[in-house]
Formats: C-alpha cells, sequence, structure tokens
C-alpha cells in the first residue's frame, strides 16, 4: 500500500509525544513490510528528524503559538501547503493522521480528504481534543464537563488553573496579562467567546472529514457524540502500536484498492 502518516505538533514542555511514537514505530514497520511510506513530521525549529531507511521524511519545522491564541493553534501553514502537495504528487491509498487535536492543525484530516484521500484519524486524549487547556481541569483544579459551553471555556482560560496553566505558563503572569490587555483586540490575552466555540467547531469539522475516527474508548466516542461529530466512521480502540498486521486491516477496511 502507499501509505502517508502525520504526526501530531507539539508545544514547548509538552511530555514525550505517544502518537509521534506511535507513528515513529508503524512507519518502520510498514516499510519493513514492504510498503510506501512517506511521513509528515511537525517539528521544533532545528530539530533532525531520524526515521528507518526507505521512508520519506517531510519536516515541518515551526513554533507553536501561545495558548491565548486559541484560533492560530488549530493552523500550521507550512504543514498544510506540504501536506496538499505531497498528496497532489502522489495521492496514497491511506493517510494515517495521529494524535489529531491538541496544537496540530484541523485540516491535517480535511486537505488529504478533499483530494480524494482515505483519513484515519486517531485521536488520543479527549483533553487535547475538547479543552483549549488541554486538561479537562477548570481554574479550580476540578474535572470540567463543560467543555462545549465557549463563555465558560473564556472564563476559566484567563485565569490561574488548579490544574495546571497551558503549557507551562505561569499563572500569576497569564492572569496579570489577561487583565491589563482585556479589550485591546489581537494584543489582547484574553480570547473572544466566539474563538473557544470556533476552536470546537473546527476540531469537530475535521474529525468529519475522515473516513475513519479511532478514539481510545466508549466514553471518548459518547463525548464525541456530544460534541455533534456523526458516528457513522467513529471506532472505539486501536491497534497496538507493535501490531502492524492489525493496522493494515483497518486500512484495508476504507482503502479502495
Amino acid at each position: 500500500m502507499d501509505l502517508l502518516y502525520v504526526s501530531p505538533r507539539t508545544a514547548p514542555g509538552d511530555p514525550p509525544s505517544a502518537a509521534r511514537e506511535r507513528v515513529a514505530r508503524l512507519v518502520g514497520l510498514a516499510v519493513a513490510a514492504g510498503h510506501s511510506v512517506r511521513w509528515l513530521v511537525p517539528t521544533a525549529v532545528e530539530e533532525r528528524v531520524l526515521a528507518p531507511a526507505g521512508v520519506e521524511v517531510i519536516a515541518c519545522p515551526g513554533e507553536v503559538p501561545p495558548a491565548h491564541r486559541v484560533q492560530e493553534r488549530l493552523y500550521q501553514v507550512d504543514l498544510e501547503v506540504r501536506l496538499a502537495a505531497t498528496v497532489r504528487a502522489r495521492v496514497p491509498d491511506v493517510v494515517h493522521v495521529d494524535g489529531y487535536g491538541g496544537v496540530s492543525s484541523y485540516l491535517a484530516s480535511w486537505i488529504p480528504a478533499r483530494l480524494g484521500a482515505r483519513v484515519v484519524a486517531v485521536v488520543d486524549s479527549l483533553e487535547d481534543l475538547l479543552c483549549a487547556r488541554r486538561t479537562l481541569r477548570d481554574e479550580t483544579g476540578a474535572v470540567c464537563d463543560a467543555w462545549d459551553d465557549p463563555e465558560r471555556c473564556q472564563i476559566c482560560c484567563s485565569r490561574p488553573c488548579g490544574g495546571g496553566p497551558p503549557d507551562g505558563e505561569s499563572p500569576r503572569w497569564r492572569g496579570v496579562l489577561s487583565r491589563a490587555t482585556r479589550g485591546l483586540g489581537p494584543l489582547s490575552w484574553t480570547p473572544r467567546v466566539g474563538d473557544y466555540a470556533n476552536r470546537l467547531d473546527l476540531v469537530i469539522h475535521g474529525l468529519d472529514a475522515a473516513s475513519l475516527v479511532l478514539v481510545p474508548g466508549e466514553s471518548a466516542k459518547q463525548a464525541l457524540q456530544r460534541a455533534r461529530l456523526p458516528m457513522r466512521a467513529v471506532v472505539a480502540g486501536y491497534p497496538a502500536e507493535a501490531d502492524f498486521e492489525a493496522w493494515l486491516t483497518v486500512y484495508r477496511s476504507i482503502s479502495p484498492r
């Protein structure tokens, strides 16, 4: 098969990405099994990507916008341009978008789907997908179930959080800057309510473009149903990273070839 893998982007201070590690393992297994493999990797500036021989690596270096730029974090123009060019050059049988959500481009699944490729989108965590803080905890540190209430999100994200600020930002400075810059438009550290509403709409829109969406479990599936993602192609659970034959079965289930 002709396979294209897309890894997630990570923010400064993030722990090692399980999704990126999974893709790094899968590309090696795929090329060893005789498949054609391309790997699109968002990286930090000057980061070097190590890949098995035979894997075509397309590195996309760039910086992640700060946490208060809620909508900007859903785009990565360089990756989006390279992804479109890569798919146009040779439409793969399957595009595997891993670690969907977080600070990755929501267009990672939408672009190849619109160019005629079949897409598997893998959601690693609801925290990354549904919460702008990426914690699903409110400003008191309590578990939050109001992720679909943009007004509540604005209040929470403009305050220090008992569960930890996004991307290691200082709670004190975040609060000070939010108050000091409120009403300054693009200079403000307090995003608009509409930014949070748009964020949720966009990540769900990107998932809806995928031929198949794999989520961690039934609770994640129920959350996506609440977020109004059509359930026609959402599957709870996904294979272990070392079980390439199981992943190949997933790919064949949506591939026209």
